[in-house]
């Protein structure tokens, strides 16, 4: 458990972590990380709160697998703890197509991460999982002693992306909406899945609020010496992939398939593979891949 800033917290590991933002009236559990780690948060919770105490709130930034794979067994264990999230994530909640997938992916890495767990059936049944609360963009959730929580809508990623702020601490909690660090290189890798030019406006909209210190959805806090090469970077190096995939896309005549085998060839031979399972990390680049082909085919129908 790292302290990142005054009253938020780190669990879980770099590469699979969630938050924990303490206030005086009440706390709130951001993200849920993937099953596999949620006995680990679960026992870091309870060694700072206190057997018997739990998060008033678990708030979900989106509905991946490693952002709600968790929530089920987190919420068995703090049965008292109330969800959160935007009004698109409830309804993906329902889908399920997505559900069966996040389902897939968690019960995996639990074989392989956590052969031996106290983990049972309803601990990765997203079926089960609902929002309590919707979060509106712009609204501010006190939870007591000076610590607030600014919800802002970051579409891009996915549709259904939230971002968090914390005023008194400067930080801005984005998960993958604008970019992730996955290697000692400063690499921004780009995380488009369900818009390019909604993830250009969500990283120009978090860079606007100016903050101190961006706490990415894994790997690495962005530090605030580093925050305005961070925001130059994340955007040259989204440019520079997409320019890279529409070069593919139109050498291999539109052909998808072989435009993700070229650019993944690409990201390993580079060192820029990041650490995602390999499924993930597929699945992840198809849909990079269809964004660009779908926008570069819109604008040769307008043009």
């Amino acid at each position: 458990m790292d302290k990142l800033a005054a009253h938020l917290y780190r669990l879980g590991d770099a590469d699979h972590p969630c938050f924990l933002v303490t206030g005086a009236d009440r706390n709130v559990l951001i993200d849920a990380g993937p099953a596999f780690m949620a006995p680990t948060c679960r026992q870091q919770i309870q060694q700072w709160m206190g057997n018997g105490r739990a998060p008033d709130w678990l708030f979900l930034t989106h509905f991946h697998y490693d952002h709600t794979g968790g929530g089920p067994y987190l919420l068995r264990h703090f049965p008292m703890m109330k969800t959160a999230g935007s009004a698109k994530l409830g309804r993906l909640l329902t889908r399920g197509k997505i559900v069966a997938s996040v389902t897939d992916f968690n019960r995996r890495l639990i074989t392989e991460r956590l052969p031996e767990n106290d983990l049972v059936a309803e601990d990765i049944d997203y079926s089960a999982l609902s929002i309590d609360r919707v979060l509106e963009d712009g609204e501010g959730i006190d939870l007591g002693g000076g610590v607030t929580i600014e919800v802002a809508a970051a579409p891009g990623h996915t549709a259904d992306n939230l971002c968090f702020f914390l005023p008194h601490a400067g930080a801005a909690l984005t998960a993958e909406a604008v970019g992730i660090i996955p290697g000692d290189e400063f690499w921004v890798a780009p995380q488009f899945l369900s818009s390019y030019d909604d993830y250009l406006s969500t990283i120009d909209r978090i860079r606007q609020r100016r903050p101190k210190i961006i706490v990415l959805g894994h790997h690495r806090v962005v530090e605030e010496k580093d925050i305005d090469r961070f925001f130059e970077v994340s955007l040259a190096d989204c440019e520079e992939f997409r320019k890279m995939v529409e070069q593919f896309l139109q050498e291999e005549q539109m052909v998808e398939e072989n435009v993700f085998h070229r650019v993944r060839e690409r990201l390993v031979h580079t060192g820029r593979r990041g650490r995602q399972p390999e499924e993930a990390f597929r699945l992840n680049l198809q849909v990079q891949v269809k964004v660009v082909a779908r926008q570069l085919r819109m604008e040769k129908e307008n043009s």
